[in-house]
């Protein structure tokens, strides 16, 4: 007779989701300064939420962002932000502190997600356990990397949302109750408050709820779920569609293109290979074992097929790539039918064999999961040891804000890198990377400096330059001055990047700018130079 071990699940994976989260928060921990953020949108993040600690408001864009200017709407969705800042602004912890952690809860409650989804499509929590386990530290570590730290912040939280909404969605299709409905149209608010890019990953699901709606016989209960689908989601919508219209019109329209490529388009993080080849030969081993009881899986199978058609066939048609984003959900779709077949196959045949309680073996499979991932954890810590921005440099930047007003123009002739020169919060231009062989050509054959429009190609995080006079209501507003000469700026900064860079510098510097130009050196230090202008001509 079998030992009778009873270990409940729920509390098992639970225990798990606190081991994956800590994980993940160790890979970045507590710092005082926001170095470890890895990438500009994270920056961008940070700085709009301790705006909003320093307004009270959400509506509009950091001046500094938009050449000084304090009504210029920000059209980002609001979610992220607001709650960041209001954490920071009880806790008192700095924003970059807060944005990177939840950054790693969002991605850490996918194992609970993954669990509850897998749990529900076979009808078996032992069978969750083990897809929850793959991804509290997964075989190849890379899975984590757009969330945790490319996609941090509002496109992790979008994928949290996304990957409930789809496991709701599932659920209403084999059991229709009206509190799903409820809660599906919370989580699909969320999204769109959040990252709206993700919603496009569900509409054409939200056709098939609408028509389950409407093809109930009771004309009250048709009426109930529209209209509380409709409260719940038309406020935000209403509020905040103006917006996306205006993103759509200015930046996605000229960006979003239907085409058949001619060459293999890049696609990002992660791919299906980011998996593991052993975590792939299962999936595609447990795909053919449910096609071949596709009766009892065909709800599951239809999912499991949008999904990948959005983003392998789609993608084949749509410029940009954006919907490749969404690829970072991969494992919600794959350790699901994984862990089918290893339960099918190996716990349940051990178990058996050797008379063994089947929880016993589930657990044993967990755990060589999860230990499998510690040499790819230990070398991602290895790998995120790297400042985003130096300590030096986030001071510097915070020196110069201090001896500095608001209306001062500041120019980095070799940039920052990936927007760091935002924390100078102060109105900034960059020298693109792309124009500065250009630029320098022309400093080495006429020994003078050539006049840039840097107002369009500038660093400022510009997606819509308007003004909101009311809810419907926007008036485009003008940039005003648009520095065109180097004389035109108060301050300019140049980083000796290499040994070219620096002799160009040192001309730039001594011989056009000090000598002729009646600018001074005021700080000369680990390869950065400073420059004030004494007059500035405007």
């Amino acid at each position: 007779m079998k030992n009778k071990i009873i270990i409940n699940e729920d509390w098992i994976i639970l225990i798990l989701f606190v081991l994956g989260l800590i994980l993940r928060i160790s890979t970045v921990g507590i710092f005082d300064y926001p170095g470890n953020l890895k990438a500009a949108d994270a920056f961008n993040h940070q700085l709009v939420a301790d705006n909003i600690i320093n307004t009270g408001s959400y509506k509009n864009m950091p001046p500094y962002f938009v050449y000084n200017k304090a009504d210029i709407i920000n059209v980002l969705p609001p979610l992220f932000y607001i709650h960041v800042a209001a954490t920071g602004k009880v806790t008192g912890l700095q924003t970059w502190n807060i944005s990177a952690i939840f950054g790693m809860v969002y991605n850490a409650f996918q194992i609970l997600i993954i669990y509850i989804f897998a749990s529900k499509i076979f009808n078996s929590k032992k069978i969750g356990l083990i897809a929850g386990s793959m991804f509290v530290l997964p075989f190849n570590i890379d899975v984590w990397i757009y969330n945790s730290y490319i996609g941090m912040s509002i496109q992790a939280l979008g994928n949290l949302l996304l990957i409930f909404s789809y496991y709701i969605f599932y659920d209403y299709v084999i059991e229709e109750k009206f509190w799903k409905t409820i809660v599906l149209t919370l989580a699909l608010t969320g999204i769109y408050l959040s990252h709206f890019s993700e919603l496009a990953a569900f509409i054409p699901l939200l056709f098939i709820v609408l028509i389950k709606i409407i093809k109930c016989k009771n004309i009250i209960q048709i009426s109930r779920r529209i209209l509380i689908m409709g409260l719940i989601s038309i406020i935000p919508f209403v509020l905040y569609i103006p917006r996306v219209l205006m993103w759509f019109e200015n930046r996605g329209k000229n960006s979003i293109k239907f085409h058949i490529p001619s060459e293999k388009i890049p696609l990002l993080f992660p791919e299906l290979s980011d998996l593991s080849i052993i975590i792939l030969i299962l999936a595609i081993t447990g795909l053919i074992q449910v096609l071949l009881n596709w009766k009892k899986y065909k709800d599951f199978i239809l999912l499991e097929g949008y999904f990948f058609a959005y983003i392998y066939i789609g993608a084949m048609f749509i410029v940009p790539t954006y919907i490749l984003r969404h690829k970072a959900i991969l494992p919600f779709f794959v350790y699901p039918i994984a862990a089918y077949i290893i339960y099918s196959l190996l716990v349940k045949n051990i178990a058996n064999l050797i008379n063994l309680n089947k929880t016993i073996i589930v657990l044993a499979v967990c755990l060589i999961f999860i230990a499998a991932g510690i040499p790819h954890y230990t070398e991602l810590k290895n790998r995120l040891q790297y400042q985003h921005i130096t300590k030096e440099k986030f001071d510097l930047l915070n020196w110069l804000n201090s001896i500095t007003t608001e209306d001062d123009l500041i120019f980095f002739f070799d940039g920052f890198y990936q927007g760091a020169n935002m924390f100078l919060k102060r109105a900034n231009y960059i020298l693109e990377v792309e124009r500065l062989p250009e630029a320098a050509q022309y400093i080495a054959e006429n020994r003078e400096l050539p006049e840039i429009d840097f107002c369009p190609e500038g660093s400022s995080f510009v997606i819509r330059f308007e003004k909101e006079l009311s809810l419907f209501n926007y008036e485009k507003q003008e940039i005003g001055f648009c520095p065109k000469r180097f004389i035109d700026f108060d301050y300019i900064i140049f980083e000796h990047l290499n040994q070219n860079i620096w002799q160009l510098n040192q001309f730039i510097i001594n011989d056009i700018l000090i000598n002729i130009n009646n600018f001074t050196k005021i700080y000369e230090q680990n390869n950065i130079v400073i420059l004030k202008n004494e007059k500035t001509k405007r």
